[in-house]
Order: C-alpha cells, then structure tokens, then sequence
C-alpha cells in the first residue's frame, strides 16, 4: 500500500527491515519523517530497544519505527525496521473525497 501521491511515502513500503551492522539502510525518505511519541531515551547500556512512532511531515501518514541494539563482548547487533500503521486521519478524510495520501 505505498502511497504514490505523497511524496515522501511513495518512497517507503509498507514495511522495511535493516541490519545496520551489515551496512544495510532503511530506505533515504524515512529520514524525513518526525518522530512523535514517545521520544527515544537518552541512557545506552549493553542492550536498546525502543519503539516509537512517526509521522509523515506532508500527509501525516503514521509509522511504527523500532530500533533495537546489543553489546556483548565479541558481539554487536543493531537492526531497524519501520512499518505503515492503518491510514493516517488526514488521509482517512481524504479518503472521503476520493483522493488518498
């Protein structure tokens, strides 16, 4: 379900996985979303995984975006993925019109 008329949706699928410590990137657009809530945490132990969601700055499309990182000796993973919640209300109102996100 990409959303072709928006922009910076048209360039995310509707879910998209990377492992960062194999040099792999979620697609360039998602670093034009905001994030919204909650705010990720600023404390960094052995192991992080937090879940918060964006918003597309032009539609308001929502998105799940999860990081998660551990360190042990000998061993570090970092992976991210993000993926299109239900339409957005801006776009549920467009819906209405007959043009969508």
């Amino acid at each position: 379900m990409d959303s072709p008329e928006c922009e910076i949706c048209g360039s995310i699928p509707d879910f998209a996985a990377a492992n960062l410590r194999e040099g792999e990137r979620l697609p360039e657009a998602v670093r034009r979303l905001v994030d919204t809530y909650p705010w990720p945490e600023g404390f960094w132990d052995t192991s992080k995984e937090y879940e918060i969601t964006k918003k597309c700055p032009l539609c308001g499309q929502l998105y799940t975006y999860n990081y998660y990182y551990e360190f042990s000796i000998g061993y570090i993973e970092e992976s991210v993925w993000i993926q299109r919640r239900g339409l957005s209300k801006a776009a549920n109102l467009d819906d209405k019109r007959g043009s969508r996100c």
